[in-house]
């Protein structure tokens, strides 16, 4: 080529040719070679201009070439004289809306797109960059129109389903950013990339039998893939499937043994269903690999204190503490060994040191309280059942402990009669988690048949067998019984959710015995969710005139004064909960709330409630404190930060189907950017 120029240095057909082949060398060299190459193209160019000044395609290759160099200027410059010249120019048209997006001219850019598929209506290419131009310049309900028609006018490609999915998550439109990943899916049935999207989603919210459903087509394709057999047991186990889970999770280690993970999950499942010997030797094998793994020695452990192997349970875990300082899970495992070897000094102290760490844990408190009764401590376990009442009003171990460490005088007002030979026998079985020895306790009682139930549904209870309480007849307040009877009556009718019932039952408790603080806690719960709220705060008042210091029914209280109306009151509740308790997320989340959201404008702080959520999100980012945070940011003027804090929480966290109308709305409120209107209400 160069020879015939040589010839013939004026000809156009062969300058023209000799332009095309180093603009194709150009694309496929680099460094010193293609800047050689460019300097020729550019000397040949230059030439061609001289020559042939009224040629478009010699001005539209001119400023081509200028864009290679990131000469926006002069490549703008010959790309419209192109086009002056011959406006009919499909090619040039979209090399100048290169450089304009270059230079992030985004209508321009867009305008050259157009204006080159005038006559070029097919360029897919194009077409595409008109959509992504959309996109840069904020347009995305425009991008998603075009990205949709495109869906419609073309063959489906991956990269228009790749963006559409894209817009349809950062717009919260979650129902069509589903069908577009299952068009995805049929059309590119092995890209991972949207399959793995589509999975993420449904587990967010808890849609696991279409996860699998998606997987089970892909390992159709793809029967070696071990992460999609793994993933189709971990939702197998969800649902509580764990024989089929078992095997998923074998074929996944099948094809990849060194698979973490799904070892984790198999041994986990061997556990819970009791097959413990095949645990152990799949624990041991595990921890050749990987010795320091807390998880695995606990589990190690749990089967050595089951085995009654309990030195070598304990030295197991005295290591552990080594390594894995204030562990709490060590330091309960270890509580509960020196429980079964009755070794209480020790139990307790191991246990004081879990509080110093999780020092409102309710189970804990009460396991202390426990083991401070065994040794005789009974004015710390009383003070230390109460406070395990005060975190959670409704565990069952704290109370039924609660009521064995009273004096007998108060225990005979409770029950009346039978208390010392029949019910107090079965309580402290209870207490002491002896199942067996219950039963047989129970078995062998002579009593009037009401207490007899009653104790045999504490029984199913500790078992974890609600399905088995038993009632008969079901209201019973017409009739004398004792206050323990009516409140035992009235306890079981409330986990059944016959809330009326249970309500009767306690007020004549509180009756015949009105100093009892705690069936005023209770009857507040019961008539809450009633949503009886004057009489739940009457309740609630009551029993926290005693009980300043209850955690749990503070926190109701503050609920039940929301819900009235009284802004001011759940303001002051919350901030004094935060003052003892700085790091609750829930409440620190809740007055935040309260403090954009109150309708006594005088009450809002907007500065603090950032703050707060703030802080909140970073202990625990659930949907709820991610939601707040959104609107603490929404409200201070960070319209941009709201809307991506929405989008890290639906792609973060797990939240239920329903909320989803509701974080669209809160999108397009956000978007629309006036923060003196009110959040949407929640479902």
């Amino acid at each position: 080529m160069l020879k015939a120029i040589e010839i013939s240095p004026e000809s156009e057909s062969y300058l023209k040719r000799l332009t095309l082949l180093l603009e194709k060398e150009l694309d496929e060299t680099s460094g010193e070679n293609s800047f050689n190459v460019s300097e020729t193209l550019r000397k040949t160019l230059s030439h061609m201009v001289k020559l042939f000044p009224q040629n478009s395609w010699v001005h539209a290759h001119y400023g081509n070439w200028a864009l290679t160099q990131e000469k926006y200027s002069l490549a703008e410059k010959h790309l419209k004289k192109a086009l002056n010249l011959n406006p009919v120019y499909p090619w040039a048209h979209f090399r100048l809306a290169i450089i304009y997006l270059s230079q992030n001219k985004w209508q321009l850019a867009l305008l050259s797109l157009k204006e080159g598929l005038k006559y070029e209506p097919s360029n897919e290419w194009a077409l595409l960059k008109i959509g992504l131009t959309l996109e840069l310049q904020g347009k995305n309900e425009d991008a998603i129109l075009h990205y949709e028609e495109l869906m419609d006018t073309l063959p489906v490609k991956l990269i228009v389903v790749d963006r559409l999915s894209k817009l349809y998550w950062k717009n919260f439109l979650f129902t069509k950013g589903e069908k577009i990943l299952l068009t995805g899916i049929k059309h590119f049935p092995l890209e991972t990339k949207l399959i793995e999207i589509l999975v993420n989603y449904y587990e967010s919210i808890g849609l696991y039998e279409n996860a699998k459903n998606i997987l089970y087509s892909f390992i159709k394709l793809e029967p070696n893939n071990s992460a999609a057999h793994a993933k189709i047991g971990f939702f197998e186990k969800k649902q509580n499937k764990l024989r089929d889970a078992l095997k998923y999770f074998n074929k996944a280690l099948e094809i990849n043994p060194e698979f973490e993970w799904a070892q984790i999950q198999k041994i986990e499942i061997l556990v819970k269903t009791k097959n413990f010997n095949q645990a152990e030797k799949e624990l041991n094998s595990f921890l050749k690999n990987k010795p320091n793994t807390e998880w695995a020695l606990l589990e190690l452990s749990k089967i050595k204190i089951r085995n009654k192997q309990f030195t070598i349970a304990e030295n197991i875990l005295k290591k552990d503490l080594v390594k894995f300082k204030n562990s709490t899970m060590v330091l309960n495992l270890l509580g509960r060994l020196y429980k079964i070897q009755k070794r209480w000094e020790e139990a307790e102290e191991t246990t004081k040191e879990i509080l110093r760490l999780e020092p409102n844990n309710s189970i804990s408190l009460t396991n202390l309280a426990y083991f401070q009764w065994k040794l005789n401590k009974i004015n710390l376990a009383k003070a230390n059942s109460i406070k395990a009442l005060y975190e959670n009003k409704e565990n069952f171990l704290a109370w039924n402990l609660h009521f064995i460490l009273q004096s007998k005088s108060k225990q005979k007002v409770w029950i009346e009669k039978d208390y010392k030979v029949v019910v107090l026998p079965v309580l402290k079985s209870l207490a002491n988690q002896n199942s067996t020895s219950t039963w047989d306790i129970i078995k062998s009682s002579r009593t009037d048949p009401f207490t007899l139930q009653i104790l045999k549904n504490l029984h199913y209870l500790n078992q974890g067998f609600e399905e088995e309480i038993f009632l008969e007849p079901e209201d019973m307040t017409s009739q004398q019984n004792s206050p323990w009877i009516h409140e035992r009556w009235g306890y079981f009718h409330e986990i059944l959710g016959n809330l009326d019932i249970a309500a009767k039952h306690l007020e004549v408790v509180s009756k015949n015995l009105p100093n009892e603080t705690w069936i005023h806690a209770r009857l507040g719960s019961i008539y809450e969710k009633l949503e009886r709220n004057e009489k739940s705060l009457y309740h609630y008042n009551k029993f926290l005139k005693k009980n300043p210091n209850a955690y749990e029914i503070n926190f109701r209280l503050a609920n039940i004064q929301m819900l009235l109306g009284n802004e001011k009151s759940t303001i002051n509740i919350y901030e004094k909960i935060i003052s003892e308790r700085p790091n609750n997320d829930l409440v620190l989340n809740n007055l935040a709330w309260m403090l954009l959201t109150a309708q006594n404008k005088k009450l809002r702080n907007i500065k603090k409630a950032l703050k707060l959520a703030l802080k909140s999100v970073e202990i625990f980012p659930t949907i709820d404190n991610l939601d707040t945070l959104a609107e603490a940011y929404f409200q201070s003027g960070k319209v941009k930060e709201a809307i991506n804090i929405l989008r890290k929480a639906i792609i973060d966290v797990n939240y239920p189907v329903k909320r989803q109308p509701y974080l669209r709305k809160q999108f397009l409120r956000f978007k629309k950017g006036d923060s003196n209107t009110n959040p949407p209400s929640l479902f």
